[in-house]
């Protein structure tokens, strides 16, 4: 017997863009796949997208000389999926799901585990339909076409020599994080 898991939707629905956007033309997708639900960085993470994606319509619009109809009439849009809890596996099924459908252009993925999700992101990819991006938490052996996000390692060594400027003695750090 197998087990359907259930995914969560689009956090965020569309908002109608205003400032001259046509929202009556077609809609190409940027999927935001988060972690797990709730988290403020993913919220932060896709409040930016939207953002960038509001700026870049306004922008389209001004430019449509040499541009199609269609081309001018798609809005770009971005949407946050998410899982209910922390499941690799189910993350790889949300990416399936989101690489056959028509209106999404691109994917970001915070990876949960990279070596069970860089099968499904090489299959994606290699479909050559959509790009497909790593942020957070990356999957550094796919074939995924960037990833954006803090190299720890840096962040770690650097924050020690800052630590010791402070404190050139020593002493005791707490370090929190969620």
């Amino acid at each position: 017997m197998t087990t359907r898991r259930k995914l969560i939707q689009p956090r965020h629905e569309h908002r109608r863009r205003q400032e001259g956007i046509n929202v009556d033309g077609s809609i190409m997708m940027i999927a935001v796949v988060s972690k797990k639900k709730g988290n403020p960085f993913f919220e932060q993470v896709l409040e930016g997208c939207q953002e960038e994606a509001e700026r870049l319509n306004r922008e389209r619009q001004g430019q449509d000389e040499g541009q199609s109809q269609s081309q001018i009439n798609t809005v770009l849009q971005c949407q946050e999926y998410s899982l209910e809890e922390t499941d690799a596996e189910a993350q790889v099924d949300l990416l399936r799901q989101l690489a056959v459908q028509t209106n999404v252009a691109g994917i970001a993925v915070s990876a949960i585990d990279a070596d069970i999700l860089t099968p499904a992101i090489n299959e994606i990819v290699a479909q050559n339909r959509i790009s497909l991006v790593t942020f957070d938490s990356d999957a550094p052996d796919s074939d995924r076409q960037v990833y954006i996000g803090t190299d720890n390692v840096e962040m770690g060594s650097r924050l020690a020599r800052l630590l010791m400027q402070l404190k050139p003695t020593g002493g005791y750090y707490g370090l929190l994080s969620d």
